[in-house]
């Protein structure tokens, strides 16, 4: 029987899933009103260990931007339910994954600023590797701002900083793409990811997470 010629891509050919148009203009909006009303928080570092508060020592230097928790009420239950069906639909299609619930939706700020640094999020992974019982399995983050209200921004994936030497005009179009008003982008929760700084404008974006018992 002949063998087969090893190919990386065939082992690791996982790729975040874009969805355009996940939400419209009304929804988006909604949303962004549910944060200005909402109590607002510095956006935290998650640390290992599940419960713990205290904010970590440098953590300014990683992430800087507002946050507001979306809890699950009569008044949110539908994008709780829309998301649901939209994370366990592309997971059953893409990832197969073993996910249980959906955790706490956040909404975030990003904004820019004239005498301080443009807020952002440096490189990071939402999986956390111990002292949980479960596991963020996929992450999602949703779009609530159009492209043109503001500059900087970009949703950085694992692999983008490849195309940016190898394959540019695919990391372009990857980005325009994720830049979309109401465009929900869902990927695996161990993969890193940034938010560049917003230099122009303020960004809102929606983030929700599956978890799942622990890897195996």
């Amino acid at each position: 029987m002949e063998s087969k010629t090893f190919d990386p891509s065939d082992v690791f050919d996982i790729n975040p899933v874009i969805v355009p148009g996940f939400l419209g203009q009304s929804d988006c909006e909604r949303l962004i009103g549910h944060f200005h009303s909402g109590e607002k928080e510095s956006g935290k570092l998650r640390p290992a260990v599940r419960n713990a508060s205290d904010e970590l020592p440098g953590a300014r230097s990683i992430r800087n931007n507002t946050v507001c928790w979306l809890e699950e009420t009569e008044r949110t239950v539908w994008i709780y339910e829309k998301i649901l069906v939209l994370m366990k639909k592309i997971n059953a299609a893409v990832y197969g994954f073993q996910i249980e619930k959906l955790q706490p939706i956040q909404i975030a700020e990003y904004k820019s600023a004239k005498d301080s640094e443009a807020e952002f999020y440096r490189p990071h992974l939402d999986i956390c590797t111990r002292g949980w019982n479960t596991q963020r399995k996929l992450s999602l983050s949703l779009q609530l701002t159009p492209p043109e209200n503001y500059e900087g921004g970009n949703l950085l994936m694992f692999g983008d900083k490849n195309d940016l030497l190898t394959d540019p005009n695919n990391l372009q179009n990857n980005l325009i793409q994720r830049r979309q008003f109401g465009a929900a982008i869902i990927f695996p929760s161990f993969f890193e990811h940034e938010v560049t700084p917003v230099t122009k404008g303020t960004r809102y974006s929606l983030v929700a997470w599956m978890e799942g018992p622990n890897w195996k």
